[in-house]
């Protein structure tokens, strides 16, 4: 039987490589490895949002509430101003004199008022000889006071003497007794006129105190009111912050009722406002955590901020003629270091870019629902 040309396939054999089969069944036991871990291993889902970096409180924009020229400018273009510092003064010439007027009058009635608690409040007649008054008209009162009750008492003095005197002759049966009992009832008519007049000047006096407590009340009501009025003549800080848009204002120029002045930027909180779209916004809600990346610091080298949700708005706003949700981030640090000690400092404006982290898969997951996307016809 003649040999084939060719040798059959059962016949054929090939050398055994034993580095080729090493490598075969090594590339076996990897891919097997990688397929048993990829239910181990997880990541990070999120979605990726611009925004910035701004105050917690919204800008303050400063209005006058009267019109007038500006007097005097304290405040300072991107200067710091503490709450309650005046950054403007409007000029007021009328509110100040009726002040000024106000102020001289309520001084003199509170000397009046002085005196007079002085002059009621001695009982002793005898230390109203050395009492010192701030004020002409009780000074001038005082001394016609105690001249008169001098006078009256030296008509008691005399009456008495005089009725003592009638007594011994009475008793002699010098004089009759209608004679001493005339002299008597004068006595008494001058010690009741004596009391009678200094009840009265005690009650004159009490009340002009009266009259002038009342008095300085409203003057003092006034003066409240008056100071009050002068208050909108002034520009106050409403907060702290740092002034902006000073620089076309000037002192002597014009300012119109309600006129934007100048806008405050409160020194609040630093917070990340976003700007999510409407199609990411359901898998955001509070407290949730979220990383950024600040475009002015390179994230290679700073790296990332952490922070979470404080807030989502529940109406949309347009950004760029696109419908975006505004959510706000708490930061849980104001500065990005580096390994070298140089802090990066955030500020105001700085543009970022937020990631919010919405779960956590495996890769197989991931896996699993990449090629359900590509299979179920459901999802084209």
């Amino acid at each position: 039987m003649p040999t084939p040309p060719f040798p059959e396939v059962e016949l054929i054999t090939y050398p055994l490589n034993k580095r080729a089969e090493l490598i075969y069944w090594t590339i076996i036991f990897l891919i097997g490895a990688i397929l048993a871990t990829l239910p181990l291993i997880t990541v990070d889902i999120s979605i990726r949002s611009p925004g910035l970096i701004r105050p917690e409180s919204e800008r303050t924009i400063i209005r006058s509430v009267v019109p007038g020229l500006i007097e005097k400018l304290y405040g300072k273009e991107g200067a710091f101003v503490e709450k309650d510092s005046l950054i403007l003064v409007l000029k007021d010439p009328i509110t100040l004199t009726r002040l000024l007027n106000l102020d001289v009058e309520l001084a003199q009635k509170i000397k009046l008022l002085s005196d007079l608690e002085i002059l009621t409040g001695v009982t002793n007649v005898g230390l109203l000889q050395h009492v010192r008054l701030s004020t002409p008209l009780y000074s001038r009162q005082l001394s016609r006071y105690l001249f008169h009750l001098k006078d009256q008492g030296a008509s008691i003095t005399k009456v008495r003497k005089e009725l003592r005197s009638d007594s011994l002759l009475y008793t002699d049966k010098v004089i009759s007794g209608n004679e001493y009992f005339n002299k008597d009832i004068e006595s008494q008519k001058l010690v009741a006129a004596f009391e009678a007049f200094q009840e009265d000047q005690l009650s004159t006096w009490q009340q002009q105190q009266l009259q002038i407590k009342s008095e300085v009340l409203q003057l003092q009501a006034q003066r409240h009111q008056l100071l009050e009025e002068k208050k909108r003549y002034e520009i106050r800080a409403p907060v702290s912050g740092t002034l902006q848009g000073l620089n076309s204002k000037y002192a002597g120029s014009f300012l119109q009722a309600g006129e934007p002045f100048c806008e405050l930027s409160p020194e609040t909180a630093l917070i990340a406002e976003c700007f999510v779209s409407t199609q990411d916004i359901g898998f955001l809600k509070q407290d949730q955590p979220v990383n950024f990346q600040v475009d002015a610091f390179d994230y290679n080298y700073f790296g990332i901020i952490k922070g979470r949700i404080i807030s989502i708005d529940n109406d949309f706003s347009v950004l760029e003629n696109i419908p975006v949700y505004k959510v706000r981030c708490r930061l849980e640090q104001n500065t990005i270091p580096l390994r070298n000690g140089y802090n990066g400092h955030l500020k105001k404006g700085l543009k970022l870019q937020a990631r919010f982290i919405i779960a956590r898969r495996t890769i197989a997951e991931l896996l699993f629902d990449k090629i359900d996307d590509w299979l179920n016809p459901v999802a084209f």
